[in-house]
């Protein structure tokens, strides 16, 4: 993912890098495009009319998918089966629509008032024009980098599933929004959409780790649980914000060795994440080194 974002910032740079270049190497190849916005009132008003009617379509559309997406649960409407690989490739998609409309309502909001300033300041029209719409597109980009547009959906998405399995509204009030991933999968093709190959929640119970998700079960005690790691993933964007994820190492009845890696789901903020991680590592560390009892069993 981080790879992703960093293509995208890249790219945007490049654009406005080259469109710098090619406009200061041909100066003189479409002078009939130069527009002049002082010298024509009826261009300048059609000018900040069409791009403040360009932005507010773009952002109603990115807002209203946004909705759209967040209330019907990523437009899943059967919870008795599972449905994170499906809701994962959904989001993806959404999340390109909705970040790049509302990246354009920006820009073209932007470009309204920006683009006559430039073009009055010598910058060539097509510039001008350019401009504004790919340094918002770059700016929102690099904000939903930070900010996690999904984190509402992604609770509901796994309160419905849950409810569906069994689990009671009580006990939901005491989990923690958890997902689940291989930190030996070292396959881009997996990360395509997320990281995580199960979404659910963990309670810390008196005597075991239990956790319920999508299509996944864990049933860990103290015993079991043969240690936890902390490892940041530099191939994540929760690397920006220099997230160290919990990694359990533990083994079934059976003897059977697992390793899992624990990502905090229905957070905010890339900081957020970091936050929870860290208090997620505070609890299983002192449950631990201690009996008492800090969670509800699921029984």
């Amino acid at each position: 993912m981080i790879r992703t974002w960093l293509l995208i910032v890249g790219m945007v740079v490049f654009w406005i890098v080259f469109w710098a270049v090619y406009q200061k190497a041909h100066p003189a190849r479409h002078p009939e495009t130069t527009i002049s916005f002082s010298g024509d009132k009826a261009d300048l008003f059609a000018h900040v009319f069409i791009m403040i009617f360009l932005s507010v379509f773009a952002l109603a559309s990115g807002v209203g998918g946004y909705l759209a997406m967040t209330f019907t649960q990523g437009l899943t409407f059967n919870f008795n089966q599972p449905i994170w690989d499906a809701l994962k490739a959904k989001m993806w998609f959404a999340n390109l629509f909705v970040v790049l409309a509302v990246g354009l309502g920006i820009g073209f909001l932007a470009s309204a008032f920006l683009t006559p300033v430039l073009t009055q300041a010598g910058v060539s029209s097509e510039l001008a024009g350019f401009l504004p719409i790919m340094v918002s597109l770059g700016i929102i980009q690099l904000l939903f980098v930070w900010v996690l547009l999904w984190a509402p959906l992604e609770k509901r998405v796994i309160a419905r599933r849950l409810a569906a399995l069994g689990i009671t509204p009580e006990q939901l009030k005491t989990g923690i929004y958890l997902g689940l991933s291989d930190p030996d999968q070292r396959s881009m093709s997996k990360r395509f959409a997320a990281i995580e190959e199960d979404i659910g929640m963990l309670w810390i119970a008196p005597d075991r780790l239990i956790y319920y998700g999508d299509t996944r079960q864990m049933n860990i005690t103290r015993e079991q649980l043969i240690s936890v790691e902390r490892l940041v993933d530099g191939r994540s964007t929760t690397a920006l914000s220099g997230t160290a994820h919990v990694i359990l190492n533990f083994h079934t009845p059976d003897g059977v060795l697992h390793r899992v890696r624990l990502h905090t789901e229905g957070v905010l903020t890339m900081g957020g994440k970091r936050a929870a991680m860290e208090s997620l590592n505070a609890r299983i560390e002192a449950w631990r080194g201690s009996r008492a009892p800090v969670g509800t069993l699921i029984g």
